[in-house]
Order: structure tokens, then C-alpha cells, then sequence
């Protein structure tokens, strides 16, 4: 059952919070997150050229994101928090997304 519909692009919403979030990691870069935001601004870099090439690999660059996060904020913080919580609707927004995604990349692609 598709709970999206077919002839909309449900990843714009990722596409636009990465194109805003990416100067802000790279500005706090150097604020001692080290190797996690290199790593992120070149998955948001990856993200964003699938993303604009039309790729059904952006889906899987972004769930990888949003996945990673939330195993790295889960695993470094001592209690559940309000960004374990983001990080976890993200991933449902995703899953949920996804056929539609995919229907319309195909579409758009004929």
C-alpha cells in the first residue's frame, strides 16, 4: 500500500535540510567533531549530487545518514534524547518514502 503519492518527490524535504545543514557542519568542523563531520559533509556531498542526478541511490545515502546518526547519538549519549528521537522519525519518513521515490525517478525518467 503506498502511502505517498506516485507523481510527488517525497525526498525533497532531505534534499533541502541537507543543502541548509551542509555550511553549518562545515563552519562547526572545527569545533571537535573531527573525522564525524568530514564524514558527513561528504555524505551530504554524495546525497546531494545523487540527489540532483536522479538516482535511486540517494534513497540508501540517506538512510545511511540518518542511520548512522542515530546509532552514533544512541551509542554516545548516557539517555534517550530529543535527537535519537528525530533521527528515528527521519528514518520512518524514509522507509516510508521510498516506493515513491522510486516511482517517481522512473517516472521522470521516460
Amino acid at each position: 500500500m503506498r502511502l505517498l503519492r506516485k507523481d510527488w518527490n517525497p525526498l525533497a524535504f532531505v534534499f533541502w535540510a541537507a543543502i541548509v545543514t551542509l555550511p553549518l557542519w562545515v563552519i562547526f568542523r572545527h569545533e571537535g567533531y573531527g573525522i564525524v563531520a568530514i564524514a558527513v559533509i561528504l555524505a551530504n556531498t554524495l546525497f546531494i549530487v545523487l540527489y540532483l542526478r536522479r538516482s535511486r541511490f540517494a534513497w540508501h545515502v540517506a538512510v545511511a545518514i540518518n542511520g548512522a546518526f542515530a546509532i552514533y547519538r544512541l551509542l554516545g549519549g548516557r539517555h534517550l534524547r530529543v535527537d535519537i528521537i528525530i533521527y528515528t522519525i527521519l528514518l520512518v519518513y524514509l522507509f516510508i518514502a521510498r516506493q515513491s521515490y522510486f516511482d517517481y525517478i522512473s517516472a521522470r525518467a521516460t
